[in-house]
Formats: C-alpha cells, sequence, structure tokens
C-alpha cells in the first residue's frame, strides 16, 4: 500500500516540479531579453526630435529618459521606478511598480507581446483601453 501511494505521490508530484522548473527558466530568459535601453519608438508622431528611452537594470529599476534626440545629453524628464519579470499561464509580463508623478500610469502589469535581441513590444490593458509600446534595442557599439 505504500509503494501505491509514493507512486501516486511521484505521479503528482515529478510534473508540478518539471513545470516550476520551465516557469523558473523562462522568467531568467525573459529578463536577459529586456535587460539593457530600449528607444520608444514614437508611432504618432515620427518627426518629433523628443525621444524615450526605457532602461530595465540588472538591479530591478528602471528608468525612463526623455531628450532632444540632436542633443542626447540634455535630458529633459527622468522618472524611475522598479520592475519585475513574471510568467502566468504561459504570458509573460513585466510588472512596474513605484513610479510618481505624470508616469503612474507606468504602475501596472505590461503583457510581453514581443521580445528578441532588436524589438521589445508590451501592452498594458488599465483604465478599459490598451496602451501599447514599441521599441527597439539600443546597441552601443
Amino acid at each position: 500500500m505504500t509503494g501505491i501511494r509514493f507512486r501516486a505521490a511521484r505521479i503528482l508530484i515529478v510534473p508540478f516540479l518539471l513545470a516550476l522548473t520551465l516557469l523558473a527558466c523562462s522568467k531568467a530568459q525573459t529578463l536577459v531579453k529586456i535587460l539593457g535601453t530600449w528607444q520608444m519608438v514614437n508611432v504618432t508622431d515620427v518627426d518629433s526630435e523628443i525621444t524615450t528611452d526605457w532602461l530595465f537594470g540588472v538591479d530591478d529599476l528602471m528608468a525612463v529618459t526623455e531628450y532632444n534626440m540632436f542633443e542626447p545629453d540634455s535630458i529633459l524628464v527622468r522618472y524611475e521606478g522598479k520592475y519585475e519579470v513574471k510568467v502566468r499561464f504561459y504570458k509573460k509580463y513585466v510588472e512596474i511598480t513605484d513610479f510618481t508623478g505624470g508616469m503612474t500610469y507606468m504602475n501596472d502589469d505590461w503583457e510581453i507581446v514581443k521580445s528578441n535581441k532588436d524589438i521589445l513590444i508590451l501592452v498594458s490593458d488599465k483604465e478599459g483601453g490598451l496602451l501599447i509600446k514599441e521599441f527597439t534595442k539600443k546597441h552601443f557599439d
């Protein structure tokens, strides 16, 4: 009887541990993909001189910086907050917190719709509508 219970418990525990391991690997892989600086694509005004960068740091700190693209050292606005990568039911999210001032809308779970070495697309469904942010990776050679 004990052997049957052990086998039944093993049948239940092994798939659970396997799923947990896969989720942990997926979270780590996603974190590695989004680390770094991403330049937001301004789809509403492609001719704008103002550009926005999102920085996902290794220390779970995040910064959003706006500057004039012709004067990259002249920061117009800089906001800081925190982020954490989460995986839920095969969907990946970036949970953003601690933004204040005019950036409180950032405090949300942003679904990672696409992420690779060059493109990042995030979607938030806060307040009844979808807010889509598209980015290209900034590579510093």
